[in-house]
C-alpha cells in the first residue's frame, strides 16, 4: 500500500438514534429501519493484524447472518456502503459479502456498475478514502440516509434496500440492512 491507499484519521462525531418501529413512524425527518444485522468478532492480539483469509471469513459470516435475518440477498440491494479504509477493502467486501464470486470483484466494478446511477451504487458519500477515517460510521449514516430518501444530491432513486458492510483486520465483520419501510 501507498499513502493514498489508506484513509487518514480525522475528527468527527456521529449520533445514531435507535427506537422501535412504532415510535419511528411519526418521526421527522423520515427514519430508516434496520431489517437485519450480523457481526463476527475475532479480535487479534494487539499489534498483530489478521490474515486475508480471516478478513474474508469475517465478511462472509457477518453477511450470512444479515442475509438470513433480513430475508434479503445481495441481488435485492439497491445501494451499498462498504468500508474502504484501504483501497483493497471494497474489493474484498464485494466478494466476501456475496455481491460477486471471489476473484471477480475487479471485473464487477467495471463499466459504471458502482456509479450513482449504476447497477450497485457504492459508497455514495465518497467513502473513507475521500472523507477520512471514523471507522465505518460514515458508511452507517449514508446507508440510513439512502434508505430514508434523505441523501440529497447523492440520493439513489427508489432505494428500498441499503447494505452497509465493514470488515477490518482486527474486528472482522459487521453488516447491516437498512430499509425504507418498517420491517
Amino acid at each position: 500500500f501507498c499513502l493514498y491507499d489508506c484513509d487518514i484519521p480525522v475528527q468527527g462525531a456521529v449520533a445514531i438514534v435507535l427506537t422501535t418501529a412504532d415510535r419511528a413512524r411519526d418521526l421527522r425527518p423520515r427514519p430508516a429501519y434496520i431489517a437485519g444485522y450480523g457481526q463476527r468478532l475475532a479480535f487479534e492480539v494487539a499489534g498483530r493484524i489478521g490474515s486475508l483469509s480471516s478478513y474474508m471469513d469475517g465478511g462472509r459470516s457477518s453477511s450470512r447472518l444479515t442475509w438470513e435475518r433480513s430475508g434479503f440477498s445481495p441481488r435485492d440491494v439497491d445501494v451499498a456502503q462498504i468500508y474502504d479504509g484501504f483501497s483493497a477493502s471494497v474489493i474484498y467486501g464485494l466478494e466476501s459479502y456475496g455481491f460477486c464470486k471471489e476473484g471477480e470483484a475487479l471485473d464487477f466494478i467495471q463499466d459504471g456498475r458502482i456509479e450513482l446511477d449504476g447497477e450497485l451504487p457504492l459508497n455514495t458519500f465518497g467513502g473513507s478514502l475521500s472523507t477520512g477515517r471514523i471507522h465505518g460510521l460514515w458508511h452507517i449514516i449514508e446507508g440510513a440516509l439512502q434508505a430514508s430518501g434523505r441523501a440529497g444530491a447523492r440520493q439513489v432513486e427508489d432505494v428500498n434496500v441499503s447494505f452497509v458492510g465493514a470488515s477490518a483486520p482486527i474486528v472482522q465483520g459487521t453488516t447491516f440492512i437498512f430499509v425504507r419501510e418498517p420491517y
